[in-house]
């Protein structure tokens, strides 16, 4: 439940040392870089680094595409598990690993792959075209050896070729010939033969008819063509059969490609931070934040790496002038951890503020598994959760999935209470969810009560870390006072209690009110009068915490609703004849209760945000802190650990 402690580093360096300093620091991932907002990189230096910035932009639009290329074949390829190096180990696997080889043999694979399915496309068209003259058995060739009489080959719509047979064959005694050769789809296929004397009227008839001229583009017959496309096309397909056995030998070169954009990515990162820091004429300033318990590995990492002479480093604890700009990195427990991101969803704590994560997270399982509250579904949950978390997968995924495997044991819990398994009632439950309604909403407002205190307490210590001492008694002790004498009394008048605790519960409530009405009237001085009306403006606020607590009924709400449409989807499902009950009765009652699940979670995680949020941190908690980013490397494809000696 903290904040992580930070100190300021500054760090003054020969030039020289740049890239080696930028590269210790990138390894070791404990440090945050400030940077200037104008360049004082000497303009030599800063065209020297864009131009190697424009050259490695290069190369990784190359590994990109190579990327797209090696996914694009289709075939499998081995699934690799996230490796992890520290940087110099990874830098040395890539320098090598071969990789620019691999990325001339991938764009040389696709370049064959590319010019042969060309080739094959245009064969395929030549043989497409050659069709129409495969039925014609005379050479085209030799119609043009002829000088008087005119040759067309061609096709009119079926729906045309017996008009236009017949008004042609009219003219036979003229010297016509016409010649019909087949069909192919819906055009007729007709060869029509004229002295060229008699040309004007054939070509005044294929004009009125719509007739479509083939013109031979080949300098060998029909056969001889077709025999040599076949040919060029076995020829394509045994080259084509080649290159998939080299894209087969290739089906490892994911993993190393995704190496090579790591390397590059974060080479580019060092020269980009490279033109944002301060240059004094030939050394370098770096100023930043640095986790204070890793101060001293660090100091030893640049003693070990630049000569004593050359540099020169401080160290020191933040300052009250800091506060506000010292990024935030929350150091919390494992389990915790995972629902950091709820925190930051909201607004980072402040350095000098309480990381209100570790309540929050107790708090949230509390009310998720309540709005949720079923023991089949959490056990679904939880076992999806752990084969999922057994597979290979990404960290960012296994945090997801690890966010609601761990909220699966509070819902199976409150599943339990409810007697609640899939909207089946069992046996042992404590509380029946579609009866006991009254029984859930007193619970509801109860958790409420426990969380709204908290958050009065959290307050309380967060005035006093900051020494808001008027601000504490007037604030969150006096509220705290109210609803736990409030609370006391309550209790007292309907359980079996000694009869002192309703009067102290009564005073000790009237004595939180009478601090927040007095103190501002005494501290006030002479204009003790303003003091009241504060004081009264500030018991107005009690009707808020009214509707706070009513607001905590939205978890007997929504376990209510839960458990009723999984009650009536099996309500459903009783309806069906017995064979099919077993049957698609089993995938339809899996497809129900999945639905029931997501809209069940669904509604927890965003009801459960909106009480965290709204009534939870609104009693104590104000965020606005900056998230902690540290210089490290890009990890898209690999994992890279914290550089303890880089030599």
């Amino acid at each position: 439940m903290a904040v992580t402690e930070m100190k300021r580093i500054n760090l003054n360096f020969k030039s020289e040392y740049l890239e080696k300093a930028l590269h210790l620091m990138q390894g070791f991932q404990g440090i945050q870089l400030e940077t200037t907002l104008e360049s004082s990189v000497p303009n030599a230096k800063k065209a020297e680094i864009e131009r190697t910035l424009i050259e490695t932009e290069k190369i990784l639009q190359e590994i990109k595409s190579a990327f797209a290329t090696v996914k694009g074949w289709k075939t499998e390829h081995t699934k690799n598990r996230e490796r992890t190096f520290n940087i110099s180990e990874f830098e040395e696997a890539v320098e090598k690993s071969g990789w620019k080889n691999l990325l001339g043999r991938i764009i040389h694979i696709d370049r064959q792959r590319n010019n042969n399915e060309v080739r094959r496309k245009r064969a395929d068209s030549l043989l497409e075209e050659l069709r129409p003259w495969e039925e014609l058995k005379y050479n085209p060739l030799d119609f043009e050896k002829l000088k008087l009489t005119a040759v067309y080959y061609g096709s009119v719509h079926e729906k045309h070729a017996a008009e236009f047979e017949e008004s042609l064959r009219k003219y036979s005694e003229d010297g016509m010939y016409i010649e019909r050769i087949g069909n192919i789809g819906e055009r007729a296929y007709f060869l029509a033969v004229c002295h060229n004397s008699f040309k004007h009227t054939l070509d005044s008839y294929m004009t009125n008819y719509s007739f479509s001229v083939l013109k031979y583009g080949h300098k060998e017959p029909q056969s001889a063509v077709r025999e040599a496309l076949e040919k060029e096309q076995k020829q394509l397909i045994e080259e084509e059969r080649q290159i998939l056995k080299e894209i087969e030998t290739q089906k490892d070169c994911i993993e190393l490609l995704g190496f090579a954009e790591d390397y590059f990515l974060n080479k580019m990162l060092r020269m980009k931070k490279s033109l944002e820091v301060t240059y004094n004429k030939d050394t370098v300033e770096i100023e930043g934040w640095i986790i204070a318990e890793k101060s001293e590995q660090f100091i030893a990492l640049i003693a070990k790496n630049i000569p004593d002479s050359d540099y020169e480093i401080s160290i020191d604890p933040i300052k009250n002038k800091d506060i506000e700009n010292v990024p935030i990195k929350l150091k919390n427990s494992r389990i915790v951890s995972t629902y950091e991101s709820l925190t930051e969803m909201y607004s980072l704590p402040k350095y000098n503020e309480i990381d209100p994560t570790p309540v929050m997270t107790f708090f949230y399982m509390i009310l998720f598994g309540m709005m949720v509250a079923d023991a089949g579904y959490g056990l679904a949950f939880f076992i999806i959760g752990l084969i999922v978390r057994k597979s290979e997968m990404k960290r960012s995924t296994k945090k997801m999935v690890g966010f609601l495997w761990g909220l699966s044991i509070p819902v199976m819990g409150w599943g339990l209470i409810y007697g609640s398994f899939c909207g089946i009632r069992l046996p042992f439950g404590l509380i029946d969810n579609t009866v006991d309604i009254m029984t859930m909403t007193l619970i509801s407002i109860v958790i409420g009560y426990c969380h709204i205190m908290t958050g009065l307490f959290l307050q309380m210590l967060n005035q006093f870390k900051l020494k808001s001492y008027k601000t504490m008694l007037t604030g969150g002790l006096a509220w705290f006072l109210t609803f736990l004498g409030g609370g006391v009394a309550v209790l007292a008048k309907f359980v079996d209690t000694p009869a002192f605790l309703f009067t102290a519960g009564l005073a000790v409530t009237f004595s939180g009110l009478a601090v927040t009405l007095f103190v501002p009237a005494i501290t006030a001085g002479k204009r003790w009068y303003f003091g009241i009306f504060k004081g009264l403006y500030a018991l107005y606020g009690a009707t808020s915490y009214l509707g706070d607590f009513v607001s905590y009924t939205r978890l007997m709400a929504l376990g209510v609703a839960g458990g009723s449409v999984a009650i009536a989807f099996n309500t459903i499902l009783g309806f069906l004849p017995v064979p099919v009950r077993f049957t698609l009765g089993i995938a339809l009652a899996v497809a129900l209760h999945g639905l029931n699940i997501f809209l069940s979670m669904l509604s927890a995680y965003v009801h459960g945000m909106r009480l965290q949020f709204i009534e939870f941190f609104g009693k104590f908690y104000t965020g606005g802190g900056k998230k902690w980013e540290p210089f490290k490397p890009v990890e898209k494809n690999v994992i890279i650990i914290e550089s303890e000696v880089v030599q």
